[in-house]
């Protein structure tokens, strides 16, 4: 190293500048390759960390999986929202990539105009949005094949999906590695497959169908059938209807067997207007089948839950409100009525239910019974009769707490008894008992479009947008019970709900309070509005004037309609006033508190200054 001490310091200088960059280079190249699986994530939710179930779904590809992602550039320059959207695509793909040892290939591709990508993206059924006034179109698509020319695509990712990025990559990974699906046989007595309308025009079927059928052949059994498919591996019943005895018996044995049964049973289906109560007239063998597995419905009564529902708006007689419908409920992760530590609540935020049933344990039955979700304790069952028409005011008045928790779902095992078999009448085979893996769920109109989805066109083709998690529920009992649970890690991913908790209970207790007296005073307005248009009718048919009599009553009539309408505003105020005085204290500390605490914290420095120099 003699020669280094004969250079110069300003040799040595530039040596050192020119060592520094070629390390920083160098720790930059390392840190990359060996850091390039870790990420920092500081959202609340997690939503750019991958959950342990895609981890498990990539470490489980074994034949490569090409993920092509067409993505023109041009369209994140007109709009740069999708310009962002697809540097997070990109990064996440890589980074699945990365994880799979190469099972997994990213392509990127950029399809111009005229171009062969563009070509190949038109034959793959890509959509395309116009960019400007040429003909230049964007594209930003998805499409994943496996090594038996298997194909899974999203023509177009839209910014709706954006929160579920993870699920519908994920999702695409485990189709393409995993192929073969189990069937999924579904017994309803409702449209969900779709039906004629009374114009002619066909309704489309249930957007859950669609969702199951993305893991799930489904094949639809008759309620009125023999028998059930042998091809079916796991059942699915949604408010069934009238079901035969030679169909329940079926059923009753696929269940002594073990197999997985799903069953939904509704005491009032909203979804069926022309036979609301069917579970009563029609479900004696499904309530039978239930029963005989642990579980019995209450069939003529629904669960209100005031602390729980959902707010809608009314036409009252007098004016359109907005007001709680206490049989339409919505439940909160935090409201802590889910049972977490199940698989089936496997990032479950928020599910949906509409006028639900109650479940009870039947001892009888010899199972064991593990209840999966329950209500508040502040609820009443309520007669189904009472929802016919709807009339939310009537049903907070009539509210009266039984102080109880309701069961709205629950698991049940062990050993059951066959109860279609009548003595010594089992053929060869028959099972007269059996462990049962059975969910109960007491609601089916949960699963209807509406309640848990937004449905949009995107160049033509529907995007579903969840609001609730009532699907991925779903899905995960379907796999869970099946024995699998590949997905249910990461579903729900996205559906945020963050409501205002304090002013939902303000606005509770306040509608509790003067609901009953608003409801009093309309009924003296009308009585009051009756009275005069009596004395009106009266004096126009006798085409006389009014005697003084009438003339006193009248006017006291009339200042009794004043003073009515008078206290009515006064209770419509009340409703809001806790909630504007809510909203004046945060807006104050917003306002004054932060900068009176910037204060009050230089103050304390200063002080704490002055006496170390004392």
């Amino acid at each position: 190293m003699n020669w280094l001490s004969k250079l110069s310091k300003s040799k040595l200088s530039w040596l050192a500048l020119g060592f520094a960059t070629i390390s920083l280079f160098a720790v930059n190249m390392i840190g990359w390759e060996s850091l390039k699986l870790y990420r920092l994530d500081v959202t609340e939710n997690k939503l750019f960390t991958l959950t342990d179930s895609t981890r498990k779904v990539i470490s489980e590809v074994s034949d490569p999986i090409t993920l092509k992602f067409y993505y023109s550039e041009k369209l994140g320059k007109r709009a740069p929202a999708y310009g962002l959207y697809a540097s997070r695509v990109q990064a996440l793909l890589a980074h699945y990539s990365s994880l799979s040892n190469g099972k997994i290939i990213f392509q990127k591709i950029s399809p111009l105009a005229f171009s062969d990508e563009e070509d190949r993206a038109v034959a793959a059924g890509l959509t395309a949005i116009p960019l400007g006034t040429t003909q230049e179109k964007g594209y930003m698509a998805l499409v994943g094949s496996n090594s038996t020319d298997d194909e899974e695509i999203i023509p177009f990712m839209t910014l709706d999906r954006a929160a579920f990025l993870e699920y519908d990559l994920t999702r695409m990974v485990h189709k393409l590695s995993r192929p073969e699906r189990k069937t999924v046989g579904l017994i309803t007595g409702l449209d969900m497959n779709g039906r004629m309308g009374a114009n002619g025009r066909p309704l489309p079927a249930w957007l859950i169908v669609a969702q199951i059928e993305e893991f799930f052949n489904v094949k639809t059994v008759r309620s009125d059938g023999k028998e059930l498919p042998k091809s079916v591996d796991i059942l699915m019943m949604v408010s069934p209807g009238k079901m035969s005895d030679e169909l329940a018996a079926s059923v009753e044995q696929f269940a002594l067997a073990g197999k997985p049964v799903l069953a939904f049973a509704d005491p009032f289906t909203e979804t069926r207007p022309n036979n609301p109560t069917g579970l009563k007239k029609d479900g004696a063998n499904y309530l039978k089948l239930l029963s005989g597995w642990g579980a019995d419905i209450v069939a003529d009564k629904v669960v209100a839950d005031p602390l729980n529902s959902r707010r809608i708006q009314y036409k009252s007689p007098t004016q359109p409100i907005v007001v709680n419908y206490i049989v339409w409920l919505a439940y909160l992760k935090k409201a802590g009525v889910f049972d977490e530590k199940d698989a089936v609540f496997s990032k479950i935020e928020r599910l949906v239910m509409a006028t639900a049933g109650a479940i009870k344990y039947n001892k009888a039955a010899g199972t064991k019974f593990h209840a999966l979700m329950r209500t508040s304790k502040e609820t009443a069952l309520l007669s189904t009769e009472m929802m016919v028409p709807p009339n939310p005011i009537k049903l907070i008045n009539s509210f009266l707490s039984d102080d109880s928790f309701k069961v709205l779902a629950a698991r049940l095992t062990g050993t059951a008894k066959a109860g279609f078999i009548k003595g010594n009448q089992s053929k060869p085979g028959q099972k007269t008992q059996g462990d049962i893996n059975v969910i109960v769920i007491a609601d089916s109109d949960m699963l209807f479009d509406s309640f848990w989805a937004q449905g949009r066109n995107v160049g033509g083709r529907a995007v579903v947008v969840p609001i609730a998690n009532n699907k991925d529920l779903v899905l995960n009992a379907l796999e869970n019970l099946s024995g699998g649970a590949a997905l249910s890690g990461l579903r729900g991913r996205g559906v945020e709900n963050r409501p205002f908790t304090l002013v939902n209970a303000i606005r509770q207790k306040a509608e509790t309070k003067f609901r009953k007296r608003e409801q009093i005073l309309n009924d003296k307005l009308k009585q009051a509005q009756k009275k005069l248009a009596d004395i009106s009718t009266r004096a126009s048919k006798d085409q006389a004037i009014l005697s003084d009599e009438d003339k006193q009553a009248f006017l006291k009539i009339r200042n009794d309609v004043v003073v009515v309408r008078r206290d009515l505003r006064d209770v419509q105020r009340s409703l809001n006033k806790d909630i504007e005085q809510l909203e004046f204290w945060v807006q104050l500390v917003n306002t004054a508190g932060v900068p009176f605490l910037i204060l009050f914290g230089w103050l304390v420095w200063a002080g704490f200054r002055r006496r170390r120099n004392a």
